[in-house]
Parts: structure tokens; C-alpha cells; sequence
């Protein structure tokens, strides 16, 4: 059951930004075939134990947008690891903290994987390169005015019209 193009139900509010975020490059780890003895609990197959900034920049080189590796980070005596992330054609290295009540990180917002937290990078670095304009404006935006805050309520009137 469709809704017509005279449907009182508004397109979602952003929606050029939410298909900007569908653009964005989407995670592929970077598979090591023989599992480190020392590979934490918290990671998974995209764990390469020691290996240098080099060699994961080495591993990455050929292979597409998105694709990371997590490594032990040589200088950090075991309070982190570092992930290693190509986007736009360049290798970038980040501090990875774990913290067994919340979870992986490099900021302040945690993640259960690392997938996810390379996911949700991947979408901000993409939205930073390609529409930092439209970044800039959404902390002034005013959401209140937005057709996201009442979809349901026009969404379920129109339906329930449509049902009758």
C-alpha cells in the first residue's frame, strides 16, 4: 500500500544529506589469515597484531576506499591500539581506546565493533569532504520547524484516511 503524490506525508528533513550518507564509502576489513596468539577478545579477523605504520600502509594501498586494519601501536605500551583506515585514496591512523564498560573508540562516542565505529567515520569524513557546508549549518538549524518532528502524526492521519 503506497501513498499517492498528493499524500499530506513530507519527505524525510535532510533527505539530500541522508543520500549523501548513503554515497559514503562503506567498511571492508582488511582480513589477517593467521589470528595473533595476543588478539584481544574485542577485536575480530581485522586484527593484525605488530606490524608497523608501513606495513599497514602497505596493505592498504591496493585496496579500496573503506578498507582498515587494526594494529598494536608500537609507541602506546598497551593502553591502545591503532586503526588504520584508506579513505579518499590516503591511509590516516587513529588512536583506538577500549574500555570494557563502553565499548571501542576514538572520540567521545563508543561502539561495540570495530566495524561500526569505521562505518560511522567513514560517513563523517565523507559529508566533511564533499558537503562541509551543509555540516556547518545544522547546529543552527531549526529542527522544531522540520517535517521529521511531526511524520508519524501526518503519516498515521494519512493512512488511517487512506484505510477509511
Amino acid at each position: 500500500m503506497g501513498l499517492d503524490s498528493d499524500s499530506p506525508v513530507h519527505s524525510v528533513w535532510k533527505s539530500d544529506l541522508y543520500r549523501m550518507q548513503l554515497k559514503a564509502p562503506v567498511p571492508v576489513p582488511v582480513i589477517n589469515q593467521e589470528v595473533p596468539n595476543d588478539t584481544p577478545a574485542y577485536l575480530g579477523r581485522d586484527y593484525h597484531g605488530d606490524i608497523s605504520h608501513i606495513e599497514a600502509n602497505n596493505l592498504l594501498s591496493s585496496q579500496p576506499n573503506g578498507s582498515y586494519l587494526v594494529r598494536n601501536s608500537r609507541s602506546a605500551n598497551g593502553e591502545f591500539h591503532t586503526l588504520s583506515l584508506k579513505f579518499n585514496d590516503k591511509v590516516h591512523h587513529y588512536k583506538l581506546f577500549y574500555d570494557s564498560n563502553a565499548g571501542l573508540y576514538v572520540r567521545e562516542k563508543r561502539y561495540d565493533c570495530v566495524r561500526s565505529l569505521v562505518a560511522d567515520g567513514l560517513v563523517t569524513m565523507y559529508l566533511e569532504l564533499k558537503v562541509p557546508h551543509t555540516l556547518e549549518r545544522l547546529p543552527t538549524a531549526n529542527y522544531q520547524e522540520s517535517p521529521y518532528m511531526t511524520i508519524n502524526k501526518r503519516k498515521l492521519r494519512a493512512l488511517s484516511k487512506h484505510l477509511r
